[in-house]
C-alpha cells in the first residue's frame, strides 16, 4: 500500500514538474519587449497565450510572467508601468487587449475589439492611446486605453506596425498580396496613406523595428530574412538570416532594445528568441558602415529623465559640435567641441547645463554643426 501511494506521489511531482517546464517553454513565439525597469525582455506566445519573461543577462533563463487569460497572444508593448497584450479570450473567440501590472504581472483591465478577428500587432501611439492590427480582416484599430473605444483607420493589409513619433505617422506592413508585400505609411496628421516600399520579390513581410540611429528593421516570414532599410527607406542591406549559426525560422514581430542595441528576433515556427548585438548586425554588410553625409538623430530616450543619449552620424574627420538651447535661443551647454573621425557616433546629456545644475522640465533644441551643416531637433525634459 505504502508502494502504490509513493508510486502516485511520484507520478503527481513528475506530472507537476513537466507541467511547469512546458509551461515556461516558447510556443509560437510571436512578439518581444524590452522591460528596462525589471531588465529583462517579454515575449508572448500566440501558441498558449503565455507572456515569457526572459532576463536580459541570461535570457534562457526563461519563467512565467504571466498566463491562464488567452488561448492565444500575439501584439505585445509597454506603456508606462504596464503591458498591452492583443489576443484571443480564453473563450476562444472575443479578440480582446489584456491589460497587466510590468512588475506584479497582476491583471489590470481588459477592452474588448468587437468586430474584431484576430487582432495581432500591437504599438503605443500618441499619450492614451494604441495601434492595433488585425490580419485576418485587414484593418487597423485605433484604440483608446482610457474608456475603451476604438475606431477603423480605414486602411486595409495591415501586419506589423510601427509608431513613428518623430514623424507623426504609422508605419504599417501587409503580408499576404498577390504582387508582393509593401511598406505603407499613414500621416496621422491628415489620414492619407502612401507606400514606402513597393518589393515585388518581398513577400511575408511581418515585423517593424527601429534602431537607435533611425534605421528600420523588417522581417520577412516567407525566406526568414530581417531587412535594414535606412532612415530614408532608400538603400536596402540584409540585416541578419540567422544566428550563432543557426538560420531564422518564422521570424515574427521583431524589437530592437534601443537601450542595449540588441534585435530580438523571435522564431515562430522553432520556438526560440533570437538576441542579436548590434555590432553582429553590422557584420552582414561585409564593409565599413561609414555614413554618406551628416546626419543629426532622434535622441532616445524620448522624453526622458534625466538623462538621454543623442545620436549623430560623422562622414568624414571633421570639428563637430552639439549644442543643446532651450525654446528662447538660449545656450544651455556644449556636448561636443572636437574632431571626430567619420562614424555613426553618440553623446549622453544628464540634463545639467553648463555649471551643472539641473535644467527645468520642457522642451530644448539639440544642434549638430559640422563643416557649414547645420541640423537641429527637439527633445522633451520630463520630471
Amino acid at each position: 500500500m505504502k508502494l502504490i501511494r509513493s508510486s502516485f506521489l511520484l507520478m503527481f511531482v513528475c506530472l507537476f514538474l513537466s507541467n511547469i517546464i512546458f509551461a515556461q517553454a516558447y510556443n509560437n513565439p510571436e512578439s518581444v519587449v524590452y522591460d528596462a525597469a525589471n531588465d529583462r525582455y517579454l515575449v508572448s506566445n500566440k501558441g498558449d497565450g503565455d507572456i515569457i519573461s526572459a532576463p536580459k543577462t541570461d535570457p534562457n533563463n526563461i519563467s512565467i510572467f504571466c498566463t491562464g487569460f488567452a488561448t492565444s497572444i500575439r501584439g505585445i508593448t509597454i506603456i508606462g508601468n504596464t503591458v498591452w497584450c492583443a489576443g484571443t479570450h480564453s473563450n476562444g473567440t472575443s479578440q480582446v487587449l489584456y491589460n497587466f501590472d510590468l512588475n506584479t504581472g497582476n491583471y489590470i483591465k481588459e477592452i474588448l475589439i468587437g468586430g474584431g478577428n484576430f487582432i495581432n500587432d500591437v504599438v503605443s501611439g500618441e499619450t492614451g492611446f494604441i495601434y492595433v492590427s488585425d490580419g485576418n480582416i485587414n484593418k487597423i484599430y485605433k484604440v483608446n486605453t482610457n474608456d475603451g473605444s476604438f475606431s477603423d483607420l480605414n486602411f486595409g493589409g495591415a501586419n506589423g506596425l510601427l509608431f513613428d513619433e518623430t514623424n507623426n505617422r504609422l508605419i504599417y506592413t501587409d503580408d499576404t498580396p498577390i504582387n508582393g508585400s509593401q511598406i505603407s505609411a499613414i500621416d496621422l496628421a491628415t489620414n492619407t496613406s502612401s507606400v514606402l516600399i513597393a518589393n515585388p520579390n518581398f513577400q511575408g513581410l511581418d515585423g517593424l523595428t527601429v534602431d537607435h540611429l533611425g534605421n528600420y528593421y523588417v522581417s520577412a516570414w516567407s525566406d526568414n530574412t530581417v531587412y535594414r532599410y535606412d532612415p530614408n527607406f532608400t538603400s536596402l542591406v540584409v540585416a541578419s538570416t540567422g544566428h550563432n549559426g543557426v538560420d531564422h525560422s518564422g521570424a515574427a514581430d521583431i524589437f530592437y532594445d534601443q537601450v542595449n542595441n540588441v534585435l530580438a528576433i523571435p522564431n515562430f515556427t522553432a520556438n526560440t528568441v533570437d538576441f542579436i548585438p548590434f555590432t553582429q548586425l553590422s557584420a552582414y554588410e561585409n564593409e565599413i558602415n561609414i555614413p554618406n553625409e551628416f546626419q543629426l538623430h532622434q535622441n532616445f530616450p524620448n522624453p526622458f529623465n534625466p538623462n538621454t543619449t543623442i545620436f549623430y552620424d560623422v562622414s568624414k574627420e571633421s570639428n563637430i559640435r552639439v549644442t543643446v538651447f532651450d525654446l528662447l535661443g538660449r545656450e544651455i551647454v556644449t556636448l561636443v567641441d572636437d574632431a571626430k573621425p567619420a562614424g555613426c557616433r553618440s553623446v549622453n546629456w544628464d540634463g545639467r547645463n553648463y555649471v551643472g545644475n539641473l535644467v527645468n522640465a520642457g522642451i530644448y533644441i539639440y544642434q549638430i554643426e559640422a563643416e557649414g551643416f547645420i541640423q537641429t531637433k527637439k527633445m522633451v525634459l520630463l520630471k
